[in-house]
């Protein structure tokens, strides 16, 4: 029996989540809290997305991580 893919689960829970809101900011925090993906997958599968042109960052730490996105219009 195959082993499930969970990173492509987590970009899909995470896609979903951040498609919920209908082109709004969403927070990374809530995306850690409430989408279902593995908390330590959100930072790496938000920058791919990123890097793909799907989201962008709206807002950013000190340190250069993202805090905020949106969906890519």
């Amino acid at each position: 029996m195959s082993q499930p893919d969970n990173k492509s689960l987590d970009v899909q829970r995470i896609r979903a989540f951040i498609e919920a809101r209908g082109g709004s900011e969403v927070p990374v925090e809530d995306i850690m809290e409430h989408s279902g993906a593995e908390r330590l997958r959100v930072y790496p599968i938000l920058f791919e997305m990123e890097q793909a042109s799907w989201l962008e960052v709206t807002a950013e730490s000190e340190l250069g991580a993202p805090v905020s996105v949106r969906r890519r219009q």
